[in-house]
């Protein structure tokens, strides 16, 4: 029998063990504020084992400005502040379980799921620095290789005018190089097209095509948008099918039915839905609302729609006067060709006429790029 330490940047390191936390500075990545590492263990012996924790970081910088904090080195969760150096920073995590076993003290002898690491790919090349005792680095070590010999293959530090084929006069290739409009004559000496010209952001400059796809409704720019749902229903309809002129609960078998629905034309994330009765009921009347969603019209029609038990609960402060709340900080995506909807879901008072005029918004966030 045995105890086993388990690390990773994955939340579950017993199913994902050693997943590297990966910072890539030539992919536009920058040190992230805190990064957590996660850990487990298990004891052969006593699956319901509960376990002490130790975090070491192997080979720590030695400068101190570089050298991260570290918080927690005694829990399963491990916080690693102030990175700033271009290294990989490589932990070995040790538990003791509650059995009275632990599992290997000795990094050099420890299994590779004991050890995680935080990766940092340089700037410029996006290659990484194995910190020491770090295994299975064949892979880095071939993207040496590779960037060695490339750089092999490039032309030696040389100006402009070393090139036989160079006729443009010094003044010529000052406005060529120096930031200026660059044009002979009304025509312009050079011209940049092609997919290498990056996408311009709120941030930077670079291309943008402003007209749609013909014949699609894609938009051709890399865009954010936030949309708006509304919509309002002022009676339901009971189990029965009968029209009632004030909200109740609507369902079909154990399927919350909505009052107000929405169609998804193209893929969203809701992050926000609001409702409103203008008509609270009495003060003493609790009602509970629910996100709904169904996957295709086939699921609608059917009467097939799942609860998100996403709620939001209101009530009036006297009677009769109008309601609001709100569900906010959400990210349920909804893809294309679904629906989503806000149901009735219980009341402390169902049935009575006094839950009137639902009005309902729902916030959502599009990303489309050309």
């Amino acid at each position: 029998m045995a105890v086993y330490a388990y690390a990773s940047s994955n939340a579950t390191p017993l199913s994902n063990p050693s997943v590297p936390y990966v910072i890539d500075l030539e992919g536009g990545d920058s040190y992230p504020a805190s990064i957590t590492l996660y850990g487990a263990g298990e004891d052969t012996a006593d699956p319901a084992a509960t376990f002490t924790f130790q975090w070491t970081m192997i080979d720590p910088p030695g400068s101190s400005g570089d050298a991260p904090t570290l918080s927690g080195a005694s829990t399963s969760t491990l916080t690693v502040t102030n990175l700033s150096a271009w290294r990989n920073y490589r932990f070995f995590l040790q538990v003791t379980s509650s059995g009275g076993g632990s599992s290997e003290a000795s990094a050099s002898a420890a299994k590779d799921q004991a050890f995680v690491t935080i990766q940092v790919k340089g700037l410029y090349s996006g290659l990484t620095k194995p910190a020491a005792g770090e295994r299975n680095w064949q892979s880095i070590a071939s993207e040496w290789v590779d960037e060695i010999d490339a750089l092999s293959n490039e032309p030696p530090a040389h100006t402009i005018a070393f090139h036989s084929d160079t006729t443009a006069t010094g003044a010529q290739l000052n406005t060529l190089v120096g930031g200026s409009f660059a044009e002979s004559g009304n025509t312009a000496l050079h011209q940049h097209r092609g997919d290498h010209i990056p996408v311009a952001t709120t941030s930077l400059r670079g291309t943008v095509q402003l007209e749609e796809s013909p014949g699609t409704d894609t938009p051709a720019v890399l865009v954010n948008e936030r949309i708006v749902f509304s919509g309002s229903a002022d009676f339901s309809v009971d189990n029965l099918g009968a029209q009632v002129d004030y909200i109740q609960k609507q369902s079909v078998g154990v399927s919350l039915l909505p009052h107000v629905l929405f169609y998804v034309k193209e893929d969203l994330t809701l992050s926000e839905y609001n409702v409103t009765l203008l008509d609270g009921g009495l003060s003493s009347v609790t009602t509970t609302f629910d996100l709904v969603t169904a996957a295709d019209a086939a699921a609608l029609n059917a009467g097939t729609l799942t609860a998100q038990n996403l709620t939001v609960q209101v009530s009036a402060a006297s009677n009769y006067v109008p309601v609001t709340g709100s569900k906010t900080g959400l990210s349920v995506s909804l893809p294309a060709g679904s629906f989503f909807g806000i149901a009735l879901s219980t009341s402390t008072n169902l049935g009575n006429e006094e839950l009137r005029c639902l009005r309902v918004t729902a916030h959502a966030t599009r990303k489309v790029a050309a």
